[in-house]
């Protein structure tokens, strides 16, 4: 049986144990292993205990996958990581069961634990308040070379950053993302604004009849162009718990040499950017909710915490790359969307093919014609306490015919009756669309879908 017990020496004259006792990130630790989500997962505590001791004593270049292995899951000691991936499948778990504990049993936890990829070292981060602030209190301070100064012109580019050396990334783009900031922000103000209608069974389209079952507030979460922007070009994928932490992206661009490209970067990571379409799509929903005589808030995808996938009901529109919470949801799902780190090609995996389907659903273009997909699902929320809507498409067009396509409620009938369900457990719809080149995303066809047993 796997005891993940370390030996390390003991520090200021203390034995390991009454160190241990009084820090308060192995204090949040015990909890966690001793949850309800790791009662019955001994090889993911034990990795937890491990690795947990050597981010608290140890340094991360002490920490081998080995030595995991040996010491946590008790392989022998010819075990050869080159043949016996175990370490690397049973991290992958505890990340997703780390991101569960902390939407549900530990939704009230000051402090946040994040197992980044490529490392097996444990990351301990304070809570932001929903205001931006860090749970201590404090705000985070940006260098002057990135804070805003001058006048609204100025705004428009990183201060002291030449308009033609963006790393890449043109003025255009910088005009068009702060006209987006404040079209956002208008948005959010109209929908925060927004008065309830009187319901009548006419104005709910049956997608919204699960979620009222759960009450009447929904918070509609907008994508973020700019983490799409700083993860293509850092080539590397940002999950959820990076996202929140309190001086993102300051930890992912520091390493960038080029400081003019490190400095956009920055300037993109702390202002508020999202499409015109999809802040249009926010306002639709916000105007749909409130026919239904349902209270909406629509949030951009920063401002929202992985503790309210857990209460309530929640929309999410984007893909992982711009609404990285849609990434806690991969285990509910059976389409997921993929992006390869060779070809940046992005395709829809289908991990259980029924006769007929195919293996990999890939957007291409032909004959004047883009071809991509959309994967919409209904599922229960982190907390089981409400559903999510997912809207999980290949491009924004994709997206906003998607939404409208959910909207309008033509379902097939095995979806139409399951939506009617009192005990409804969920639900998953598998969209191709087309469109000519220059035209919007307007034609859309069902490839499958999916109804949860119950």
């Amino acid at each position: 049986m796997p005891t993940a017990n370390m030996p390390l020496p003991p520090t200021e004259n203390h034995s390991q144990e009454d160190t241990l006792a009084h820090d308060e990130r192995w204090l949040l630790i015990q909890r966690i292993v001793r949850s309800k989500g790791f009662q019955r997962a001994a090889q993911l505590r034990a990795i937890l205990l491990y690795v947990s001791k050597f981010a608290i004593f140890g340094t991360e270049e002490q920490l081998r996958e080995h030595d995991i292995a040996r010491d946590a899951l008790g392989r022998r000691g010819d075990f050869d990581p080159a043949y016996d991936n175990i370490v690397r499948v049973q991290v992958s778990h505890l990340r997703r069961k780390l991101a569960e504990y902390f939407a549900d049993e530990g939704k009230e936890e000051t402090t946040l634990i994040e197992i980044p990829k490529g490392s097996y070292l444990p990351h301990f981060e304070s809570v932001r308040h929903h205001n931006g602030a860090p749970a201590d209190g404090h705000t985070t301070q940006y260098p002057e070379s990135i804070e805003p100064q001058g006048t609204t012109h100025d705004l428009l580019k990183p201060p002291g950053v030449a308009p033609s050396s963006l790393g890449g990334i043109s003025r255009s783009f910088m005009v068009w993302a702060s006209l987006g900031t404040a079209v956002l922000a208008l948005a959010i103000g109209l929908g925060i604004r927004w008065n309830i209608g009187e319901r009548s069974q006419q104005n709910v389209p049956p997608i919204l009849l699960p979620m009222l079952q759960q009450g009447n507030n929904v918070a509609v979460v907008l994508p973020d162009v700019s983490l799409m922007i700083i993860q293509q070009v850092l080539n590397t994928e940002i999950g959820p718990l990076e996202y929140i932490e309190s001086d993102f992206p300051r930890n992912q661009v520091s390493k960038i040499a080029d400081p003019q490209l490190r400095n956009t970067l920055m300037f993109l990571g702390i202002r508020k950017t999202t499409s015109f379409s999809e802040t249009r799509l926010g306002l639709e929903w916000m105007e749909t909710l409130s026919k239904a005589g349902m209270h909406g808030n629509l949030l951009y995808s920063r401002d929202l915490h992985v503790r309210d996938l857990s209460d309530g009901n929640v929309v999410l529109i984007g893909s992982r790359r711009s609404n990285p919470w849609m990434s806690l949801f991969d285990s509910r799902t059976n389409f997921q969307f993929i992006e390869s780190t060779e070809t940046h090609t992005y395709s829809f995996v289908n991990h259980h093919p029924l006769a007929g389907e195919e293996a990999r659903y890939i957007p291409h273009h032909v004959a004047n014609q883009d071809i991509n997909y959309v994967n919409v699902a209904l599922v229960h929320s982190l907390g089981e306490k409400g559903f999510a809507l997912l809207i999980n498409g290949s491009d924004s067009q994709a997206n906003e015919a998607a939404v409208r396509f959910v909207l309008e409620g033509k379902f097939p009938k095995a979806i139409q009756d399951e939506l009617h369900r009192k005990d409804f457990h969920g639900m998953e719809i598998l969209l191709k669309g087309s469109h000519l080149d220059g035209e919007s995303n307007d034609r859309f066809e069902i490839v499958t879908f999916r109804v949860a047993s119950t």
